[in-house]
């Protein structure tokens, strides 16, 4: 009689993972640390395997739909997305306020995910702002002549690079407001107007009103240039 053998077989299934991590950055004199910026995943799997999923990630749930997921980041915030299927294609990509005068550079936006490893994609944004102070001095032996002045009218006009917003603010004694392209003051002699905030590369023209009819000769020092990273004064 034949002898009864038992035979078996094994079925293994194999499902290999990797992580990506997402940093963000934000440096400058104009940098708003508590500015929430917009990313965007895109995920791709040429070998068919699912990429739309809810992942378990560093700061919660992030759901994947049509293989996009869009999140947030401040600066010095990390994202870290868990669970990948190993080959995955991933790009990230960032909405940057250009209008705001940032520039953004990046490191390991795209790649392939590798199994038991962690992506790295680093975003930095950069910005600048510099600050401009308008002083009127009144020189000479006139002030009490008849057709002396106590007051004078102070114009500064402010043209923002291209694709740049113009932003900012000034501060005359214990009034402010928000710059505009053009901003009129009345000053005294010794009198100040500062403006802070405003981008880099912002061009700057400063004009008085002519008192010529009372004697007066106007001096501007410098009457325009370019805002710098930095501090600027112009005497009128």
């Amino acid at each position: 009689a034949a002898a009864n053998t038992t035979q078996s077989t094994t079925v293994t299934n194999t499902m290999n993972v990797g992580d990506l991590s997402v940093t963000k950055t934000v440096t400058g004199t104009g940098a708003e640390t508590e500015r929430e910026f917009e990313f965007t995943l895109t995920l791709t799997n040429e070998a068919g395997v699912t990429v739309d999923n809810t992942y378990t990630t560093s700061e919660g749930a992030l759901t994947v739909e049509n293989g996009e997921a869009t999140f947030t980041l401040k600066d010095g915030e990390t994202l870290t997305i868990y669970g990948i299927p190993e080959g995955t294609a991933y790009t990230v990509t960032e909405t940057v306020p250009a209008a705001d005068g940032y520039a953004m550079t990046a490191t390991g936006e795209s790649g392939d995910i590798v199994a038991e490893k962690t992506a790295e994609a680093k975003f930095e944004n950069h910005r600048d702002v510099g600050s401009l102070t308008i002083t009127k001095e009144v020189e000479g032996n006139g002030e009490d002549a008849p057709n002396a002045l106590t007051e004078f009218e102070v114009t500064v006009t402010l043209t923002a690079p291209e694709g740049v917003t113009l932003k900012g603010e000034w501060t005359q004694g214990e009034e402010s407001g928000a710059a505009e392209a053009t901003n009129t003051f009345i000053l005294e002699d010794g009198e100040s107007v500062e403006f802070t905030g405003l981008p880099e590369g912002t061009k700057y023209a400063v004009t008085e009103k002519s008192y010529a009819a009372n004697g007066y000769e106007s001096e501007i020092e410098p009457a325009e240039g370019d805002i710098t990273d930095g501090a600027q004064s112009v005497t009128v």
